[in-house]
């Protein structure tokens, strides 16, 4: 975590200069005391502080006059405060955005009071390195910078094993669409050589008994390369999906017990069940729709073309402007609601989860009533946010339909004027009407497609903000099996779980193999966060943990575990009978 920012030259010279001292510490100061937007600097010396503001430095002062340094959050800021001759001083205020920051440097600033040690450990910055705005912790990536050429290339990656299925869907998806382009045309052959034939021309019923069986045979062949194609589609998606929840959940063992805590069960819940179906969805529709809708439009337009180019560009007409307002709907107004949305729905589930484990606790102190409010809120967030959703596209699909519709009468009454005229067919007319229903019936489908993958879009970079992610305690490359006798020492071990406020400081112990030891202290002070440390559920800020005179990060994590026995403060059994617990 960066806490020293750059300032101009004239800056820091100015700042260097009033401290007395090089500059050590230096973070932006953006909001003035009474709240307003201000381009303020804090600054930290050897012994001294400052305030600068638009270039200038306004206050210097004493690190050593100050005691009791702490950040103070408020709703929306935070202040930077310490104690002076008994009273507590407002020494800057700043926005949520550097509120972590400023919590190690006030750790810095009691240190630097104490004539401590500077001891610092700061943890990956929770912004976004590309656009600088905070990350949110329960999405885990920044939606503002999602590439989506990138997702489709995972997407891919993913599919990469089932590439023999997805080609043979395919080659039955074109198959399809080959053999539905020929109904119009058979359509018009029947009108116009059986039903409307040319003046002094009898019908020919050869051609109506052989047109008959051409829309029937087109019609059994489509539905049975149907048929075949969602059976081969339902497994591959049902595959893809399973395997995505392996990789989440294969992901979530090898992770720290610093990152699981950090994350309500119900959203990781949801990362492995709701967001691993939203991607099947997707897959799903990709081949079973997708692909086809796009083959049969592009092969009506081709026809079209060929056949009447007038009537092609009429038919066609609407589709840039359909297209364009539906994607620009989606990027710029629903992904950014429905990420709020799934927020609101993470929050909701996690609370729910947290109530049906404590339900004990809940009736035994009468709280149903409490409960059953919270929930309501929640619910209300989340409902108000898909409502939203609702609205844009209740406004916008009725703009679509109305847009397709002009191009299909458009369709009507350029063919009608045609026929008047002696230059055009009743059948050619009818053959462009289906044409018509080719092309709009895959528009009408694309209306709905950013819909469906504003939902499959979040949800990819929900699964793999996990899958990514790097485990905090990791075996080291020559971690190797051993024999544990017993023998635990700690040599000026310093660890907390928020680095900025430690738990344990500098602690030595030595304990036997053997050796049976009690400890004791009141609630906080850090036993069970021992216990942690020798378990290497978390890795020490600073100092060594040593079994048998080996570094813990030299053992091999499984090999550890396997011989450690752990009895927790909180009993939990899982589903199942004793001796499944036991295995």
């Amino acid at each position: 975590m960066d806490l020293l920012y750059e300032l101009p030259d004239s800056d820091r010279q100015k700042a260097e200069d009033a401290l007395k001292s090089r500059m050590e510490y230096c973070l932006p100061a953006d909001l003035s005391f009474a709240g307003k937007m201000k381009k303020g600097w804090f600054v930290v010396g050897e012994d001294s502080f400052l305030y600068m503001e638009d270039g200038e430095v306004c206050d210097v002062y004493r690190i050593g006059f100050y005691k009791n340094y702490k950040l103070t959050p408020m709703v929306g800021n935070a202040f930077l405060e310490a104690e002076f001759n008994g009273k507590t001083k407002m020494l800057v205020r700043i926005s949520m955005k550097y509120i972590v920051k400023f919590s190690y440097l006030a750790q810095v600033l009691n240190q630097k009071a104490k004539r401590e040690k500077v001891r610092i450990y700061c943890e990956q910055d929770k912004v976004c390195p590309q656009c600088g705005e905070i990350m949110i912790p329960q999405l885990g990536f920044c939606p503002n910078c999602t590439k989506k050429r990138h997702q489709v290339k995972r997407i891919f990656a993913i599919i990469q094993p089932y590439r023999m299925k997805f080609l043979l869907i395919s080659v039955l998806i074109i198959s399809a669409t080959v053999i539905s382009l020929f109904s119009p045309l058979v359509q018009k052959l029947m009108i116009d050589s059986c039903f409307v034939p040319k003046e002094g021309v009898k019908p020919n019923y050869s051609v109506f008994w052989f047109s008959l069986a051409a829309l029937v045979s087109i019609t059994v062949i489509s539905t049975v390369l149907e048929i075949w194609k969602e059976r081969i589609n339902a497994k591959t998606s049902a595959g893809i999906v399973a395997d995505l929840r392996k990789m989440v959940f294969d992901k979530l063992q090898s992770l720290s017990i610093g990152f699981l805590t950090s994350q309500r069960a119900g959203e990781i819940i949801n990362r492995i069940s709701r967001d691993t179906e939203h991607i099947k969805n997707a897959v799903e529709q990709i081949c079973k729709g997708l692909l086809g809708r796009l083959l049969v439009l592009i092969g009506a337009c081709a026809l079209l073309f060929t056949i009447n180019p007038l009537m092609a560009v009429i038919i066609i007409l609407p589709a840039p402007l359909l297209c364009y307002l539906q994607f620009y709907v989606w990027d710029h107004i629903v992904f950014k609601i429905i990420i709020k949305s799934w927020q609101a729905y993470d929050k909701a589930n996690s609370f729910l989860h947290d109530v049906v484990g404590g339900i004990r606790v809940v009736k035994a102190y009468g709280k149903e009533q409490v409960e059953i409010e919270k929930f309501q809120r929640y619910n209300d967030e989340y409902t108000a946010h898909a409502y939203r959703v609702e609205l844009v596209y209740s406004a916008l699909n009725p703009i679509s339909n109305f847009l397709i519709q002009i191009g299909q009468f458009a369709v009507l009454l350029v063919g009608c004027i045609l026929i008047m005229k002696d230059s055009f067919t009743l059948g050619s007319l009818v053959q462009f009407t289906g044409f018509s229903s080719m092309i709009y019936g895959p528009l009408i489908y694309l209306m709905y497609l950013p819909r469906w993958f504003a939902h499959s879009a979040i949800s990819f970079d929900r699964v793999f903000s996990v899958i990514d992610l790097k485990p905090e305690v990791d075996d080291a490359a020559d971690a190797r099996c051993v024999s544990i006798g017993g023998g635990v020492c700690f040599e000026n071990v310093t660890f907390g779980y928020k680095t900025y406020e430690p738990v344990l400081k500098d602690i030595l112990m030595d304990v036997k193999p053997g050796e049976m030891i009690g400890l004791v202290g009141h609630s906080g002070s850090g036993k069970s966060t021992l216990v942690n440390l020798v378990a290497r559920f978390y890795d020490a800020n600073e100092g060594t943990v040593k079994i048998d005179g080996l570094d813990l990060k030299q053992i091999d994590q499984k090999n550890l575990h396997s011989q450690l026995g752990v009895v927790l403060q909180e009993p939990f059994m899982f589903n199942g009978t004793i001796l499944d617990n036991i295995r």
